[in-house]
């Protein structure tokens, strides 16, 4: 993990006695490049580690139980090198949580094969650190580190949209709130949580992925608010891009079905295109777009933090289910994640999901170190009313755990009716209760997988409301064994050749 010092160039070629030869040239990336001149990856990704490992201890973030597991592909073959990419997927509980965090890091490996010897020339990961820093060489981890170690404890947030505007207090009819907790909730829900299961199969299908077609970040993202304002995951509801989507007025925000032909809101995918909707402007700073409407569409406060900052200017439990704007590999704010605990305002107080990167329940200081703009959604404006059934989504829970399952509304119903779909399809008897505003029900989640939630609910007059969500039912991870050499299945490799083994 990084914690202790180790060697870092066993297997490179920078391990001591390789190569005597460093004027020695191969091909790689169609250009020319001498072992020496590979020596230097190798003593950047020292540095590198030692700056993870440093700025990881400074915010006393520490790991435990880990567990790594590794895919490889597109060996690409010549006469002496070989380029690879690797998937390495960590499993692991940070040290002051209980709840398993899965990170996954894509890496790009090139190897040279010096006498009958393959050693690893380079290590990247396509990262910010590794695009800012790599080819500079006036770079100093030591600098590096003094100057994020003072960021760290410094304070650097601007609110560019305020917490609660005057005359808008979220409160009136018509108007839905935000729930953060169930936008986090819905995070968990469709977030990775082992490294047995392609990470694919943790994306929700009744929406369209963009995994491969510019990234799903932001489409993920963006399904967690809807959550958290109240969405039904019903089929339906999405195909019809029902409130609390926003599909009028200049300013958009909707999808579509998976089966849908149509395309949702470049809002609802891109990073830049849901900033101009919320502000009007790319770059999230205007003050006009669905911030600014008075129709129907989301308000949100906007934090814009520096480098290294504490996230300040809202409660503290106002950043559960927060969206975020991080650095990518297309510059600041490229990607997107959505905030899913806080126990306080520093990075390494807060954790997140994301997409593509697939990363489930990891500190934001563990991760991101650069500006971040922090979007806290307040409520939708809608002509309708508020949503009548307020449901508690529960994030995943493991297996053979008991549960409470219920939910609210916002008058006294005649009849409340509860059901509960096994990942089977099979539906259990009703649970129900008359003349209330509540209903809850202990249930029992026997085997891994969705668990389907529906309720209904009616009013005096007659009118019918149902709402629809998911519960993720889980097997924890396996903890390895202490001092225990882990036996790892690797795919990828049947078809290379023998030679690569020698």
């Amino acid at each position: 993990m990084l914690y202790t010092a180790c060697d870092q160039t066993i297997c490179t070629v920078a391990a001591p006695g390789v190569g005597q030869d460093g004027g020695q040239v191969f091909s790689i990336s169609d250009e020319d490049v001498t072992l020496e001149e590979l020596r230097k990856n190798i003593a950047f990704v020292e540095k590198k580690a030692g700056f993870y490992a440093e700025i990881r201890q400074l915010q006393g973030i520490y790991r435990e139980n880990l567990h790594l597991s590794y895919t490889f592909r597109s060996l690409r073959f010549k006469e002496n090198t070989c380029a690879v990419s690797v998937t390495e997927t960590a499993v692991f509980y940070y040290t002051d949580s209980q709840q398993p965090s899965v990170y996954e890091t894509i890496y790009s490996i090139d190897l040279v094969k010096l006498g009958q010897q393959w050693l690893v020339a380079d290590i990247t990961d396509g990262s910010r650190f590794d695009g800012l820093y790599k080819n500079d060489p006036s770079f100093d981890a030591g600098t590096a580190l003094a100057e994020l170690a003072l960021e760290l404890q410094t304070e650097n947030c601007k609110l560019t949209a305020p917490w609660d505007p005057a005359g808008a207090s979220g409160e009136q009819s018509g108007w839905i709130p935000y729930n953060g907790a169930n936008a986090a909730a819905y995070a968990y829900t469709y977030s990775r949580q082992n490294a047995e299961t392609a990470r694919e199969n943790y994306y929700n299908p009744q929406f369209k992925s963009y995994a491969g077609r510019g990234g799903d970040c932001m489409n993920f993202v963006s399904q967690c608010m809807w959550a958290g304002f109240g969405g039904s995951q019903t089929q339906d509801a999405i195909s019809a891009s029902a409130s609390p989507m926003d599909t009028d007025g200049d300013s958009t925000w909707y999808s579509r079905d998976v089966n849908s032909d149509g395309e949702p809101a470049l809002s609802w995918v891109s990073c830049q295109s849901f900033r101009k909707y919320l502000t009007g402007e790319l770059d999230g700073s205007g003050t006009a777009g669905s911030n600014a409407a008075a129709d129907m569409g989301m308000y949100a406060a906007i934090i814009d933090a520096g480098p290294g900052s504490p996230i300040t200017g809202v409660p503290v439990e106002a950043l559960i289910g927060a969206a975020a704007h991080v650095e990518g590999a297309g510059g600041p704010y490229a990607h997107a994640i959505i905030l899913t605990a806080a126990a306080g305002t520093s990075r390494s107080d807060i954790w997140f999901c994301s997409h593509t990167k697939n990363l489930t329940h990891i500190k934001l200081g563990d991760y991101y170190f650069g500006p971040i703009k922090v979007y806290v959604p307040r409520y939708m404006r809608t002509g309708a009313p508020q949503a009548f059934i307020q449901a508690d989504m529960l994030p995943p829970v493991t297996a053979s755990s008991i549960a409470s399952v219920g939910f609210r509304t916002a008058a006294v119903s005649p009849e409340l009716r509860l059901v509960i779909t096994s990942p089977d399809g099979t539906a259990g008897e009703p649970f129900t209760a008359q003349d209330t505003n509540a209903i809850f029900a202990e249930h029992l989640f026997s085997s891994p997988g969705l668990y389907r939630v529906d309720c209904t609910a009616a009013e005096e007059t007659g009118t019918a409301y149902s709402f629809t969500f998911f519960i993720r039912c889980y097997e924890p991870p396996t903890v390895p064994v202490p001092d225990t050499p882990q036996e790892v299945e690797i795919d990828g490799w049947d078809d290379a050749p023998d030679w690569l083994f020698s």
